[in-house]
């Protein structure tokens, strides 16, 4: 049945009382309303207010409430209205990535991404849990290569991004994706690199790799932004 308007007033003000239960279950059953609830007209408006109390769910140490709480995160954040209200969430969000759960890294990766272009200075996230995530997940190549992929993309589309990215020489390695056998992967490096031929087309690194990126013209799939990069650095 459809919750009723008083249900959903009387949710929202109890909200900042519910506690971490020993019992995971117990414990998420108050974000699974809160997503149930998301489908109902009006009800985000009503919750903003409430948004800092998820910041518990956070700190508690239980992996399956910490990747609930962020899965609601992300959920949120796509609603352009709260997406910056959710920037006072990004520290406590970076230093779950150094958490020992995949799951709980990618959705964390996944909200910061999200999160990076509301983010008044980013000096305050650029460090050591970050630097550390990208680093370890630039090795892999699975969902968590695409995830740290798209967070470096995020990261791009800004002056200090950009500075960051070439200060700790992930490009060497991003390079080496341009020729992955899949083409998502091809794509999320091909646009860091045109990201990055904006602030910097004179850049050594981009004139000493001009071919590998001359060979992606051939790639249909990339032409598109093969053409962008070329048209920034010429």
């Amino acid at each position: 049945s459809v919750p009723n308007e008083d249900f959903i007033k009387l949710f929202i003000s109890c909200f900042p009382s519910y506690k971490i239960f020993n019992s995971t279950e117990l414990t998420i059953q108050p974000l699974k309303i809160i997503f149930l609830l998301l489908k109902q007209d009006g009800f985000i408006s009503k919750f903003t207010n409430s948004i800092l109390f998820l910041m518990k769910y956070f700190n508690c140490k239980d992996p399956i409430i910490i990747s609930y709480s962020l899965k609601l995160t992300f959920a949120l954040i796509t609603d352009i209205k709260l997406s910056a209200k959710f920037s006072v969430f990004i520290s406590t969000i970076v230093s779950l990535l150094k958490i020992d759960s995949e799951n709980v890294s990618l959705l964390a990766a996944a909200c910061i991404t999200k999160m990076i272009p509301n983010i008044y200075d980013l000096s305050i996230i650029l460090k050591d849990n970050l630097t550390n995530y990208i680093k370890q997940a630039l090795l892999k190549d699975d969902n968590t290569c695409k995830s740290v992929l798209r967070l470096i993309g995020s990261l791009s589309l800004t002056q200090i991004g950009l500075k960051y990215i070439e200060t700790n020489n992930y490009l060497n390695v991003i390079s080496k994706f341009l020729k992955h056998e899949e083409s998502s992967i091809r794509q999320l490096s091909l646009m860091i690199f045109t990201s990055y031929s904006s602030f910097n087309p004179s850049s050594p690194f981009l004139i000493q790799n001009l071919q590998v990126f001359f060979d992606l013209l051939k790639d249909k799939e990339l032409k598109k932004y093969s053409l962008m990069f070329m048209e920034k650095i010429t």
